[in-house]
């Protein structure tokens, strides 16, 4: 637990009430509040929970140097919104 809160206290600004998320609005979701206000927020919402979000076709590899050796994670997309 306290290696958890670490991580959370690096991810946080200096003031300690940074944005944990992505600010990107085109892959999170809107706030609740703002939802309630906005009828665009709500479609996002709506077409971001339904569709999903779209990565580019292609492929990738990430490697991590580890204890017992690499962790590697090889990941390929064909461009659409499902994970198989």
């Amino acid at each position: 637990v306290r290696i958890m809160r670490q991580c959370l206290e690096k991810l946080r600004l200096p003031d300690g009430h940074g944005p944990v998320a992505v600010p990107n609005q085109k892959i999170t979701p809107p706030p609740r509040a703002t939802m309630k206000r906005s009828m665009e927020a709500t479609i996002h919402h709506f077409k971001l929970y339904t569709e999903g979000h779209h990565v580019p076709q292609g492929e990738v590899y990430a490697a991590v140097e580890a204890p017992k050796g690499e962790f590697g994670v090889y990941l390929v997309s064909d461009g659409s919104n499902v994970p198989y």
